[in-house]
C-alpha cells in the first residue's frame, strides 16, 4: 500500500474483501463466484471502487446492475491463466458489452502490447494484464512497453488520431 501511495496509483484487491479492508486499498475486484457488488458496498463503504469479471453480456449487464464501478470482460484472446473460463469471446464480444453498458470495460485475457490497440478499438477502456507481463523474461520492460502503449493510444486520442 505504501509504494501505491507513493506513486500515486490505486490499489485494488483481487477477490479478497479482508484483506482490501486490512491494507486500507481503494477497492476490490470481485471474481464470477465472489460476493456480489452490493454485499461487498456494504463492508468496502460507498467511496470504495468495485469491479467484477464479467464472461458476458448478461454477468456485464448483472454486474452494473449490481453497482459495480467497472468490469474486467474476458478472456477476449487465448490465454493459459483463463483457459477455465472457455474459448475466448472475441473482439465483437468485447464490443458488444462495452456498448451495452454503462461503465468501464477493461478487456483480459491474452491482451498483450500488440493486442491493446484492438482491444481498445472494440471499444475497452483499459485492459487488464498478467502474462504479458509476468511470463516475460523482462518483466519491468514488458511492464513499461504496455504502459507506453497505452499512453501513445491516449495522446493520439486527445489530438484527434486514431491509430
Amino acid at each position: 500500500r505504501a509504494e501505491t501511495l507513493r506513486f500515486g496509483a490505486r490499489l485494488i484487491i483481487n477477490d479478497r474483501i479482508d484483506v482490501a479492508i486490512l491494507s486500507k486499498a481503494d477497492g476490490v475486484h470481485l471474481g464470477a463466484a465472489s460476493v456480489r457488488p452490493p454485499d461487498a458496498r456494504l463492508l468496502l463503504g460507498k467511496t470504495s471502487i468495485i469491479g467484477a469479471s464479467a464472461h458476458s453480456v448478461q454477468e456485464a449487464l448483472q454486474a452494473e446492475a449490481e453497482g459495480a464501478d467497472f468490469i474486467t470482460f474476458g478472456p477476449v484472446y487465448f490465454t493459459g491463466s483463463k483457459a477455465r473460463w472457455g474459448k475466448p469471446l472475441g473482439l465483437d464480444a468485447l464490443r458488444e458489452v462495452a456498448a451495452r453498458v454503462k461503465m468501464p470495460v477493461y478487456a483480459i485475457g491474452g491482451v498483450n502490447s500488440e493486442r491493446i490497440n484492438e482491444a481498445l478499438s472494440a471499444g475497452a477502456d483499459g485492459v487488464a494484464v498478467i502474462s504479458a507481463v509476468l511470463a516475460s523474461a523482462d518483466v519491468s520492460g514488458s511492464a513499461l512497453k504496455l504502459v507506453n502503449e497505452l499512453k501513445e493510444r491516449r495522446n493520439h486520442q486527445k489530438e484527434g488520431k486514431s491509430l
